[in-house]
């Protein structure tokens, strides 16, 4: 089964690039250009199956999108009538989830999960990142004789005069008449994911300047079994999240080892808010921490960051073959200070050079 979530974030990927297919006059689309046009305060709400999900963009910087995603029963949208503004603005009574995710738009990945529900981080896993992926991802003018129509097929004898279905289109609880659309299609890779092998379907309004051009009205994803369809229930702008700002991650320590040159080297995952660090050593038998040097590297285009402990200072500053826990304090963000969740020995044979 598809992971709502992360497929739910991918229609609003894709809903928010559309912009860029709208403009062009090509027959073919790659989603590779940057997601620049989106704006603060656009949403999208989407119904499958039984849920919905209203999907906004709450704040757009040059390298991110943070996307506020509000979930619930389908059934309350009959509750809600269209006023989703208010729905919002009343903390969305009758919801089931409320995240956040913050999009990186040069790699095309889910950098954080924040959980506004539970107050928490969600773990992202690497096999449910779709968006690498989508950047690649061709799609194709669907022509019009191949479109589907509206009624039955007439006899074999009598031309195809029946009209091309469009799929409805609603902005901001209303719904607007006599709009057609385009359709295009794409077949995601064999790459062993849940929508590997599946023809992806997608409609795009045409054909009234007051409409926006930020969303599809339909899409529709299909493989050998059956068909799931996501419905674009209604769209609109300038949203406004009861939420004031997407929280600032804090570190985490991925690794942390002696070099073979006797440096004392750590891997921590980053985010870009934090310019500078402090390192402190903390010696298990003293209440005292001591104020370490290190050199910092960033590895280019990620978030992780390597701190470098030189073999010459845990030679001059710390006492070999004694514990030490280590802090790693962001400046400015003190409350986000992490430190290794062991001591850690300073061994004699990698320090002594």
């Amino acid at each position: 089964m598809i992971k709502k979530s992360f497929f739910l974030i991918f229609l609003c990927f894709l809903s928010f690039s559309l912009r860029e297919l709208r403009a062009s006059t090509e027959e073919n689309f790659f989603f590779k250009t940057p997601l620049s046009r989106a704006q603060k305060g656009d949403y999208v709400v989407v119904l499958q199956h039984k849920s919905l999900s209203l999907l906004h963009i709450f704040e757009t910087h040059p390298k991110t999108l943070i996307i506020e995603e509000v979930s619930a029963p389908a059934k309350i949208k009959s509750t809600i009538k269209g006023d989703w503004k208010k729905w919002i603005e009343n903390d969305a009574p009758g919801h089931t989830a409320w995240v956040m995710y913050e999009l990186n738009l040069e790699t095309g990945s889910v950098e954080d999960i924040f959980s506004c529900a539970q107050k928490c981080w969600k773990k992202v896993f690497p096999q449910e990142q779709i968006f690498p992926t989508l950047f690649d991802l061709k799609f194709s003018l669907v022509p019009d004789e191949k479109r589907k129509k509206v009624g039955p097929p007439p006899p074999s004898e009598m031309i195809e005069e029946r009209p091309i279905w469009q799929p409805p289109v609603f902005f901001e609880g209303k719904k607007v008449p006599n709009l057609s659309s385009k359709a295009y299609s794409a077949y995601w890779p064999n790459d062993g994911t849940d929508l590997s092998g599946k023809k992806i379907n997608i409609f795009l309004a045409e054909g009234d300047p007051n409409i926006p051009d930020f969303f599809p009205v339909w899409m529709q994803v299909s493989d050998k079994i059956g068909r799931l369809k996501l419905r674009i229930i209604d769209s609109g702008q300038e949203l406004t999240s009861p939420y004031k700002q997407f929280p600032v991650p804090p570190p985490s320590l991925s690794a942390c080892h002696f070099t073979k040159e006797g440096h004392l080297q750590f891997h921590l995952r980053s985010h870009p808010t934090f310019t500078e660090y402090k390192v402190y050593a903390r010696d298990l038998e003293s209440p005292s921490s001591l104020l370490v040097p290190f050199k910092a590297e960033v590895q280019k285009g990620s978030r992780e960051l390597r701190l470098t402990i030189s073999n010459e200072t845990l030679n001059n500053k710390f006492q070999l073959d004694k514990l030490y826990t280590f802090i790693f304090e962001p400046e400015g963000y003190i409350h986000l200070s992490i430190e290794t969740p062991k001591p850690l020995k300073i061994i004699k044979k990698y320090a002594v050079k």
